[in-house]
């Protein structure tokens, strides 16, 4: 009885907010010009260049939305982006909160009897198909005509609901936001990342393994034993916090070959050959990097407190400059400080001949940041409008707009047809200056958190993502550090990615659905394996000599096999290839 209060107030008090919203004059996005004839950034009519400007003897509509995934509340209705939507659709937002506890409210609102027009739901399927089961939502399926966006550019992401978020309907009552049909090149960048002032004095010795980073980071530590202020400086370190059955940093290692253990307990899957082995092979990659550590101990430049140290402590050492090596390029800390940078003492990428950097497959049934669905209440009065926001979130050019804003004011096209920031959207972006109308850079699709194409997107017309990373520079770019210049000519690549591919360094993985959940009897097993290797992994690193290192490794070896592990494995295996194979129906 006092959750069902619970929720009968909480309906009241969205009621009440909903109706209070439609009644104040909010302050939305921050002030501004809203008249569309002055404001630059409404001032595009042309359809060629946005998402199709809206009827004009349209009415105005508010669509009411709740979004699980965002903080925002109020009538959207002075910023730059507000103008767009009203320009291109004829809607404007107002958005119901939703918070810390936006499940309860979602909760409440579905107590009350009906939902808002656009619901984003977040998480888990369990409030999607709770929602479809109450018949609250509209059958997509029946409205295909309405949303040519989503049919194109989200197919496998709106069969992927029929399959498994319909109540066995088989039919689309939602569609996943942050889909794509192309590799994010950015999502998954790794290193090696190590001192390159350092590096160069050496003078930049090839690499062919991962193995051959030991020489050179004894070599960094004997030029630099410790830090101006007098601490000592190791090669490389580790911090428990994130472990699993594989430590975290173990497994980054790991990637580094093309090779994931993530999310597939005692088994490593081989991106480059698709296979999949236990990690308690002794062929396996888990064993190669426990090596390369114990070696790297062996050699004094492993950090001693690898057991004890937290995040926090291998933050205030890396922030510190104590290590050498860095995992990925935010693993540094706050050492790469503007100074620093100046006098060319940074961490750069310095990668190995037979690396294979893993990039994830393409978030084709959605997820990129986050597990969400947009969907269409079956008590809007505005049907067709709503259908048309949720086709609009899907659009190129509206996206486009929704992010940027209009041409000419915080981007531009050059003369090769590609985007570039402006002078002024450089002072936008870096000093968060807004746009005249209102709002700030990428609000437009940050704040109602209905974005159903990824940033990394490449806009058709453009040949460029939406996030800006592949885009000329144009004038009014603040002057580079002439280390990142140096870099560049260097390694003869824009960034990390592109020395990648350019030099085969690159590792695809292909698109898995998430594998079913494990069942109680086979996760008890991997509990106890998983537990049994934190108990090993830091003492075989740590090991005195290498005989005691192959005996600590055959130890776990053997006591993991008692436990049942190949049970857990073959069900992971089992499982995984499942997945691999419903995931491919999806890869469009």
């Amino acid at each position: 009885m006092k959750k069902t209060l619970s929720f009968i107030l909480a309906a009241l008090m969205l009621l009440a907010l909903a109706a209070g919203c439609a009644s104040d004059s909010p302050s939305g996005n921050g002030g501004g010009n809203t008249d569309p004839s002055t404001d630059p950034g409404g001032s595009n009519t042309d359809p060629n260049t946005n998402g199709g400007t809206s009827d004009p003897a349209d009415e105005l509509v508010t669509l009411q939305l709740f979004s699980m995934a965002s903080n925002d509340s109020g009538l959207q209705d002075r910023s730059y982006w507000a103008e767009i939507l009203k320009e291109d659709l004829n809607i404007q937002l107002e958005m119901l909160p939703a918070g810390d506890d936006a499940a309860d409210k979602l909760l409440a609102l579905m107590a009350s009897g009906s939902l808002p027009d656009i619901v984003v739901f977040k998480d888990d399927l369990t409030y999607l198909t709770d929602a479809i089961e109450a018949n609250f939502l509209i059958n997509l399926d029946e409205h295909l005509d309405k949303l040519p966006n989503v049919t194109a550019n989200a197919d496998g992401a709106l069969q992927f609901i029929r399959d498994f978020a319909s109540r066995d309907t088989g039919n689309a009552y939602a569609v996943p936001l942050g889909v794509s049909n192309q590799y994010n090149k950015m999502g998954s960048v790794v290193g090696p990342y190590v001192r390159w002032d350092l590096y160069k004095e050496l003078n930049s010795p090839k690499l062919a393994d991962i193995e051959d980073y030991i020489p050179l980071l004894k070599q960094m530590v004997d030029l630099e034993p410790t830090t101006p202020e007098g601490q000592r400086t190791y090669g490389i370190s580790l911090f428990s916090d994130w472990d699993g059955v594989v430590p975290w940093q173990v497994r980054i290692l790991c990637e580094m070959y093309g090779v994931t253990q993530d999310g597939l307990a005692s088994i490593e899957y081989n991106v480059n050959t698709g296979t999949l082995t236990s990690i308690f092979d002794d062929s396996s990659y888990f064993k190669r990097i426990l090596k390369f550590l114990f070696d790297a101990n062996q050699e004094g430049i492993l950090d001693p407190d690898i057991v004890t140290n937290s995040w926090g402590d291998y933050w205030d050492k890396a922030s510190a400059g104590r290590m050498m090596f860095s995992y990925f390029d935010w693993t540094v800390g706050t050492y790469d400080t503007t100074e620093k940078k100046e006098a060319g003492n940074t961490y750069k990428g310095v990668f190995f001949d037979n690396q294979r950097k893993i990039i994830n497959a393409p978030p084709y049934v959605g997820g990129d940041g986050g597990s969400w669905w947009i969907a269409v209440s079956s008590s809007t009065q505005n049907l067709d409008k709503a259908l048309a926001y949720v086709n609009y979130m899907f659009d190129h050019d509206g996206l486009w707009r929704l992010a940027w804003g209009e041409q000419g004011i915080a981007w531009d096209l050059g003369s090769d047809g590609k985007p570039y920031r402006t002078p002024l959207g450089w002072e936008m972006r870096n000093d968060s200056l807004p746009f005249a109308n209102g709002g700030l850079i990428a609000e437009g699709i940050n704040i109602p958190a209905t974005r159903g194409l990824t940033w990394s997107t490449i806009h058709p017309k453009f040949g460029a993502r939406m996030d800006e990373l592949d885009w000329t520079r144009g004038s009014g770019a603040p002057e580079e550090f002439a280390v990142d210049v140096e870099w560049r000519t260097v390694m003869n690549a824009l960034d990390d990615i592109d020395y990648g591919y350019k030099n085969g360094l690159i590792a695809e993985k292909p698109f898995i659905l998430p594998m079913a959940p494990m069942p109680d009897e086979v996760k008890a097993i991997a509990d106890q394996v998983e537990a049994e290797s934190k108990a090993y992994v830091y003492r075989i690193i740590l090991a005195n000599n290498e005989e005691t290192f192959n005996s600590l490794w055959d130890e776990l070896v053997t006591r993991t096999a008692g436990m049942g592990v190949a049970t857990v494995e073959d069900w992971v295996r089992d499982s995984f290839n499942t997945a691999k194979n419903q995931g491919s129906q999806y890869a469009r």
